[in-house]
């Protein structure tokens, strides 16, 4: 039940929705289309959306941007396993109060891979504590983005474990007024290359660009994903971490 943007007093639906191939219309010649979304759970429902294969969402509208799985003012969705590819963006989470709706709370975006988007996850407005891990991205032009305004950013979100590899940007925190003014914390993450990612911060570091007040240090020297054949990283071994003290210092330092 939804009341304007926020939730009402009707009980909160549980969707699960599992194993499905969704695909979208592409992108249509025509512009000042409403954006065209894969999966979307919103305005207080909450769910799993598990192992499903979602393509090919577009949209030809400078305000909006189409999304492959849309987690909206809702908490604890599970975004697990799933192939994400061609999609203006791969993921989203986002929350409503700049609107009047309601913040989106303690999702998960878990072993997906998420391939040749404009966007590939993305978190928005008051996403708040979202957990991205284990993910496999690559082919996108950012592979990761965190997006504020109106006083609701999303703050206390972990980029954890991620084979980050081959796009344009790896992380993007954007400038002001759209920055995230907490940082986003992205330590623990492969980056394509053992010296870590391409950064002002990083002299020699040559894997995906970092953009931002981004937290990258200690960084994976060597790709986590064991079993290609698998959505997201498969962590089949030890993992080789790599510490040095580049970029923001993580809270409790670069040791910790």
């Amino acid at each position: 039940d939804v009341v304007g943007w926020s939730r009402g007093p009707a009980p909160d639906p549980v969707a699960n929705i599992v194993g499905n191939i969704v695909t979208g219309n592409g992108l249509e010649a025509a512009t000042g289309w409403w954006a065209e979304n894969g999966i979307q759970i919103g305005y207080g429902a909450t769910g799993q959306i598990v192992g499903n294969v979602v393509s090919n969402h577009w949209v030809n509208n400078p305000n909006w941007t189409s999304t492959g799985i849309l987690v909206v003012g809702s908490d604890d969705v599970d975004v697990l396993g799933n192939y994400v590819f061609d999609n203006e963006t791969g993921i989203a989470v986002m929350g409503l109060t700049p609107w009047g709706g309601e913040p989106a709370n303690n999702n998960n975006i878990v072993g997906n891979t998420v391939l040749d988007c404009d966007y590939g996850i993305s978190l928005q407005y008051d996403a708040l504590s979202t957990t991205i891990e284990r993910n496999v991205l690559s082919g996108n032009y950012i592979a990761i983005d965190g997006w504020g305004w109106g006083g609701a950013e999303p703050a206390g979100s972990a980029i954890r474990f991620n084979s980050i590899a081959g796009n344009v940007f790896g992380v993007v925190n954007y400038d002001l007024p759209y920055a995230v003014v907490s940082g986003l914390d992205a330590a623990l993450n492969w980056w394509g290359s053992t010296e870590g990612p391409t950064a002002a911060t990083n002299p020699g570091g040559d894997g995906d660009a970092i953009y931002g007040d981004v937290i990258y240090s200690p960084w994976l020297g060597t790709d986590p994903d064991g079993d290609p054949t698998q959505p997201g990283v498969q962590i089949t071994g030890p993992m080789l971490i790599i510490v040095a003290p580049v970029g923001p210092e993580p809270m409790g330092g670069y040791l910790n």
